[in-house]
């Protein structure tokens, strides 16, 4: 509660311009405030663990289309890197091989006597020399 709480506060207590100069004037947007109230609200609840870091990564894009901050598109954007569902498929691939005992050294191995073989031969021709 006190994350969407700070958040409020934040968003109304914040200035609508700000001084850039010693006689200048910047507006202070909507969505400028929006987004430093979010900053806190996420803060709040990263650091007091109020509800799971997952939940707490995903705000922004349930909450910046709401308050005009960015489109759906944009707010997902960083979601949605190349980088990110490459390590996101290998990990799936890793649950998957785990859970159904698919391990090299597993006798239901798809790979079979093969890979232990092959893994036998690089331990002993890549292993240091001592002399």
């Amino acid at each position: 509660m006190a994350g969407p709480l700070l958040a409020a506060a934040c968003f109304l207590l914040l200035p609508e311009t700000y001084a850039t100069g010693p006689s200048t004037q910047a507006e202070f947007t909507v969505a400028g405030r929006a987004t430093l109230a979010m900053v806190a609200w996420m803060a709040t609840w990263w650091m007091t663990e109020a509800v799971d870091i997952e939940v707490t990564a995903l705000l922004p894009i349930a909450i910046f289309p709401l308050l005009g901050i960015a489109s759906i598109a944009n707010a997902t954007e960083p979601y949605a890197s190349d980088v990110i569902y490459l390590f996101m498929g290998g990990f799936i691939l890793g649950l998957a091989i785990e859970r159904w005992g698919w391990t090299a050294g597993s006798p239901s191995s798809p790979c079979g006597s093969r890979a232990r073989a092959l893994a036998r031969w690089s331990r002993a021709s890549w292993s240091p020399r001592r002399s």
